[in-house]
């Protein structure tokens, strides 16, 4: 099955299932990177990230049709077929594709996962009802970009294939650093200032760019798993006590966010 075979319907329920998914997806990941890689969000864990995928297996053959799978991989069963991607490989670009999008929205709070194109069909369009994150006219697609990244890294056709910047370069062309002239993108920053105690600083944008959703932020941080107590220090800062380390407080902030 293809995105653009989907009713607008059928796509928006589709991004929900996805966008739900994402969480637990990002926890997976960090599970099975243990302490190879510091997965906190930041720009500088992507490469590392990639040298990691490198050395990951590719085994427990293809996905039956009828198994359990990502809900992305419904779309992208053909191309896995096609180039062998098996059971554990599917488990880390499902991961990959999670995180990254994470990285996305920490540093572009107001960056949004929407279905592709618009009310009418967009012929014009690659991604017409695809899942894509969207600020502006720059769209992120993490679900068609990420399987070929991690298929090049752990299955190469070609020596520069395992190229492991290549993640970074795809931030970069997202976020626009790759852009002359471009103003640099400013997210959430999680600064550890004592023993289980954190500040959170905002982008002075976040309130607008959230709207209502905004005043109960600290509501929705203070769900996260391991955060015993969230204060407001200002408008741009919430104080964050808890059992939990910054790395994980900052790769948990984007479900937060979206709420």
């Amino acid at each position: 099955m293809r995105w653009d075979e989907l009713s607008r319907e059928e796509a928006e329920e589709h991004l929900a299932e996805l966008v739900a998914w994402l969480p637990e997806a990002v926890e997976r990941l960090a599970v099975d990177v243990g302490s190879a890689v510091v997965l906190d969000g930041s720009r500088e864990s992507l490469e590392p990230l990639c040298r990691w995928v490198i050395g990951q297996p590719n085994t427990g053959g293809v996905l039956a049709p009828d198994a359990p799978a990502p809900p992305w991989y419904r779309y992208q069963a053909g191309f896995c077929a096609h180039y062998g991607v098996q059971t554990s490989l599917v488990r880390v670009i499902d991961g990959v594709a999670a995180y990254y999008a994470a990285c996305l929205q920490l540093v572009q709070p107001a960056r949004r996962w929407q279905v592709g194109g618009r009310d009418a069909r967009d012929v014009g369009y690659a991604f017409y009802n695809a899942p894509v994150m969207t600020l502006g006219e720059h769209d992120a697609i993490p679900h068609f970009q990420i399987p070929t990244l991690v298929k090049r890294l752990v299955l190469p056709e070609r020596p520069d294939d395992r190229d492991p910047p290549r993640l970074q370069r795809l931030y970069d062309n997202a976020t626009g650093r790759s852009r002359p002239g471009y103003p640099e993108p400013v997210g959430f920053e999680v600064l550890e200032i004592g023993p289980r105690s954190f500040h959170v600083q905002m982008p002075e944008t976040l309130e607008e760019d959230l709207g209502d959703a905004f005043d109960t932020l600290d509501e929705r941080v203070a769900a996260i798993p391991g955060v015993e107590r969230v204060v407001w220090e200002d408008r741009e800062v919430l104080l964050v006590d808890g059992p939990i380390d910054r790395a994980t407080l900052a790769r948990r902030l984007p479900a937060a966010i979206l709420g």
